[in-house]
């Protein structure tokens, strides 16, 4: 196995590596993937020779763009809708991403490789200084240019939901970190020759690891997931109304779109939800747009909506995802925005998205690159940022449209916790892939993070309302019709990680390079 490691025959084999990464997150989870790929990474480095600075950065680069083209291929999907003009950009969609996003497993190579050069390191404390650089460079790729938190280490864990209780206490980066260090132990068995150095560290990882589990399991078990019955209370109904990217914006279909929502949004009510006191009624991203809004047939439709509602005996609102736009000196702006109705049409709210997506709603640096004269894309206008919406006896909520449930710990105004997250979306761009499966996920681990029920409307799904420790109410699968009625479940008293947010990552990751840099003796490893 070292002829692998060595020479250039190392670049293809972290390009496999690299590669094989990809299926350790939703939907395939195969986790020890995931393991085998990121201790690879650390095995070609902690054999070079110091002076090989170029290299390391060579190596961190190569295999993190494997990795994230394994991860993120289905990106390129939104550009083989039909007659979608930009389809010559596939290549680039595809690769382009990822080959910046490989830059942070560079920087991080190469950082571990001159921390090798300056400080006489054993094998056990390489594996953790580059498991707490790795851990920055994924939280760096998290939130620096915009953030793109896709895919980080703490994802490969998404089947073990008692696992997942653990983000309560310290968010997703703590998990990473310790990720990293299961993965960069177990590349020591290979490292190392003496039994206690091979096999003492990767079982105390497990066993941290196992005991986190036992202890998730203690809390699911301890706050059973409620089914018991009681008249009133809030419920919440998610469409998902299933309309293919193909079709979605063209004009000639509006009417059969919005006939579509409105008879799923009029779906008869079950027992329970007729005798509920509020009704969120939750359209997806983007449900709703001014042309699609200014023809006669969505005035007839919706009218028959409101007026359907306004009988009932419950409070009733509509949550709809909507794009619109406004003039500032004679230049027509776009927003991604969601209205919040009555139950009698009028607007009570309107959220813009203030997070958009880099490349696919806005390109970055065209004030210095041109992109926009090649693209022929203006680009959507930023929000003004996070609120929280309440009206009346309804619970508040904070709106995140799309990627905006992306980012651990920003999701709601700091000093307005919100008693719940809606997150609308729209994943039909990317047809049956994994990247909606990914996506989703993310509402869970929000849930556990922040203690409070998640409830999600996309378009072709997957549509879920996710309780506080992060167990699904009901769902909706990917590419079906249909609508759910989701019964509110109240917060839980603040998570340790909604108080902190990533304050204890940053302790930690200081603790442990501490440890390893003012202490050089090999022998005291153990």
């Amino acid at each position: 196995m070292a002829k692998l490691f060595h020479g250039k025959l190392v670049f293809l084999t972290l390009l496999v590596a690299g590669a094989v990464g990809g299926f350790g997150f939703a939907p395939y989870h195969i986790s020890p993937l995931a393991l085998i790929s990121y201790g690879a990474l650390f095995f070609a480095l902690a054999q070079l020779r110091l002076a090989n600075r170029f290299k390391a950065f060579a190596l961190g680069w190569v295999w993190g763009f494997a990795f994230f083209v394994s991860a993120l291929w289905w990106t390129g999907n939104a550009l083989l809708v039909d007659n979608n003009p930009y389809v010559w950009a596939l290549p680039l969609a595809v690769s382009g991403l990822p080959a910046l996003l490989a830059f942070f497993a560079a920087f991080a190579s190469l950082s571990f490789l001159i921390v090798r050069r300056l400080v006489p390191l054993s094998p056990l404390k390489q594996a953790t200084i580059f498991a707490v650089f790795l851990a920055i460079s994924e939280y760096a790729r998290a939130y620096c240019f915009t953030g793109f938190p896709w895919n980080m280490p703490a994802y490969i864990w998404g089947w073990n939901l008692p696992l997942l209780q653990s983000l309560s206490l310290f968010g997703p980066f703590v998990l990473a970190l310790f990720t990293l260090l299961l993965a960069n132990t177990f590349a020591l068995i290979f490292l190392e020759k003496k039994f206690r150095p091979r096999f003492v560290p990767v079982i105390a990882i497990i066993g941290f690891l196992l005991a986190l589990t036992l202890w998730g399991g203690l809390r699911l078990a301890s706050n059973p997931l409620e089914n018991s019955y009681e008249k009133g209370g809030t419920y919440i109904r998610l469409v998902q109304p299933n309309i293919p990217q193909a079709d979605k914006w063209n004009s000639a279909y509006y009417d059969q779109h919005i006939l579509k929502m409105v008879n799923l949004a009029l779906t008869p009510f079950s027992l329970r939800m007729s005798e509920a006191d509020n009704i969120i009624i939750v359209l997806p991203e983007t449900a709703l747009n001014e042309r699609m809004l200014a023809s006669p047939m969505a005035y007839i439709a919706l009218e028959t909506f409101f007026n359907e509602m306004d009988l009932k005996d419950a409070q009733v609102l509509l949550y709809a995802g909507a794009m619109r736009s406004e003039t500032h000196n004679s230049e027509r702006q776009f927003y991604n925005s969601s209205y919040l109705f009555d139950a009698r049409g009028r607007v009570l709210e309107t959220y813009d998205k203030f997070h958009l997506v880099p490349f696919g709603e806005y390109m970055p640096f065209s004030d210095i690159i041109p992109i926009e004269a090649v693209t022929k894309f203006s680009g959507m206008e930023f929000g003004s940022g996070l609120r929280t919406l309440k009206i009346g006896k309804f619970p508040s909520f904070s709106p995140l449209i799309c990627y905006e449930i992306l980012f651990p710990g920003h999701v709601r105004l700091p000093n307005q916790r919100p008693d719940m997250l809606i997150n609308i979306t729209n994943d039909a761009w990317y047809g049956n892939a994994p990247g909606p499966y990914q996506h989703v996920e993310n509402a869970i681990y929000r849930a556990i993070e922040e203690g409070v029920s998640v409830y999600r409307s996309a378009n072709t799904g997957i549509s879920i309302g996710v309780d506080p420790y992060g167990r699904t109410l009901e769902k909706l699968p990917l590419m079906h019709e249909g609508v759910i009625d989701v019964h509110y479940v109240a917060p839980i008293p603040p998570t340790l990680y909604s108080k902190i947010g990533n304050n204890g990552f940053v302790v930690l990751c200081f603790a442990f390079a501490s440890f390893c840099l003012l202490c050089f003796r090999k022998e005291d490893d153990l």
